[in-house]
């Protein structure tokens, strides 16, 4: 692991998974080991694969959806990780989910790790 990297974590107490950014490190000598920290991403990551809408060329390539929260107090938009250099901000993208399928246009870079990148993305019909 890697400070980062993109994790799936299992937190007692939580349903689920949730997805997180591994974000620093550190020596213990209390409990002679190594703890890290993370940014949590979502209580409910979705796996779905995604590929670029224009074309039919286009490979689909497995993603994760990050649901937001619009009703929330500060409302929090819906993201897609893919792996660094899949999509780019602009790229209208059709993502293959459990519910079905959506056109989705990625709006914005918010993250980026070594191995992916977080887009927040706008459904279009």
């Amino acid at each position: 692991m890697r400070i980062g990297d993109l994790v799936n974590l299992e937190i007692e107490g939580r349903r689920g998974t949730q997805a997180g950014i591994v974000r620093w490190f550190r020596n213990s000598p209390a409990i002679m080991g190594l703890e890290f920290g993370c940014e949590l991403l979502s209580d409910a990551p979705e796996a779905a694969t995604a590929a670029l809408a224009e074309g039919s060329a286009s490979t689909p390539t497995p993603v994760m959806i990050l649901p937001g929260e619009p009703t929330s107090r500060h409302a929090e938009p819906d993201q897609l990780i893919a792996p660094a250099g899949t999509f780019g901000v602009e790229q209208a993208v059709r993502v293959w989910r459990a519910g079905g399928i959506l056109v989705a246009v990625l709006v914005k870079l918010v993250d980026m790790g070594p191995d992916f990148e977080i887009f927040e993305y706008v459904a279009v019909d």
